[in-house]
C-alpha cells in the first residue's frame, strides 16, 4: 500500500508550492545557522524575563508563607518532620555500625 498523497522532505517527491531553493542546506553551514539562531534566542530580554520569573515566583512562596500563619506553620512542621527522620534514620544506621563492630571484636 502506498500513500501517494505523501510529499516532501524526507520523501524525493517534492510538495506543490515548495521550491527547491527554499530548502535548508544541510551540512556545517547548518550547524551556523542554529548557532546564531541561539545567539538570537538568548538576549537582554530574554535575561530580564528569567530575571523577573524569579522574582515573581519568589514572592509566590514567600509572601504565601509571609501572610498565612496556618502555612507557615505547616510548611516549617513538613521541614522539621523531614528532619527529624534523617537524624532518626541515621542514627539507627551508626548504631547498627556500633553493635556490629562490637560483635565482630569480641
Amino acid at each position: 500500500m502506498e500513500n501517494l498523497q505523501l510529499c516532501g522532505p524526507p520523501l524525493t517527491k517534492n510538495c506543490p508550492g515548495d521550491d527547491e531553493t527554499d530548502e535548508k542546506p544541510r551540512g556545517p553551514e547548518n550547524d551556523e545557522n542554529q548557532e546564531n539562531q541561539y545567539k538570537e534566542l538568548v538576549t537582554f530580554g530574554f535575561y530580564v524575563c528569567i530575571g523577573v520569573g524569579f522574582i515573581v515566583g519568589f514572592w509566590v512562596v514567600c509572601g504565601s508563607l509571609l501572610f498565612h500563619a496556618s502555612w507557615r506553620y505547616a510548611y516549617f512542621r513538613f521541614w522539621n518532620n523531614i528532619n527529624d527522620r534523617i537524624y532518626v534514620t541515621t542514627q539507627g544506621w551508626s548504631r547498627q555500625d556500633c553493635r556490629e563492630n562490637l560483635h565482630t571484636k569480641w
